[in-house]
C-alpha cells in the first residue's frame, strides 16, 4: 500500500474588464470533494483579482449550490473555510457578482489555460 497521497492540479482564468484574458492560475489539491475543490478555485480567483486591485468583480462558475451556498449566507455556518472565507470576502470594499455557466463554458476555460502552460489535448 502506498503512503503517498494521490494529488490532482486545477486551474482557473481571470478576465480582464475588456473580457480579454488576463492571468491565472493552477493549485495543487489533495483528497477532496468537487464541492471543497471549487470552492478553493474560486478563493484563489478571489485573492488574484483583489492583488490586481481590481474593485468589479464577476464570478462565473458551473457549481450552481457553491452559488446558493454564498449569496443565501449559508457560507457564514459552512464546515469548509474556503467557503466561509469566500462569504467574508465578499464584504470587503468591492462589488461581487456571480453568475453560474453551463460546464460546456468552463471547459473553454480549461482548454485556455492548458494551451497557456503549453499542453495539447
Amino acid at each position: 500500500m502506498s503512503k503517498t497521497r494521490p494529488n490532482a492540479t486545477i486551474w482557473g482564468v481571470v478576465r480582464g474588464p475588456n473580457r480579454g484574458w488576463m492571468g491565472g492560475f493552477e493549485m495543487m489539491i489533495g483528497l477532496s470533494n468537487i464541492f471543497q475543490v471549487k470552492a478553493r478555485a474560486l478563493f484563489k480567483g478571489f485573492k488574484f483579482t483583489w492583488a490586481q486591485g481590481f474593485c468589479q468583480v464577476e464570478i462565473e462558475s458551473n457549481n450552481a449550490l457553491l452559488i446558493a451556498v454564498i449569496q443565501n449566507r449559508l457560507a457564514a455556518n459552512s464546515k469548509y473555510s474556503e467557503i466561509r472565507q469566500i462569504y467574508e470576502w465578499c464584504f470587503k470594499h468591492w462589488d461581487v457578482k456571480f453568475c453560474q455557466i453551463m460546464t460546456d463554458s468552463n471547459r473553454m476555460a480549461n482548454r485556455i489555460a492548458k494551451e497557456a502552460r503549453g499542453e495539447k489535448e
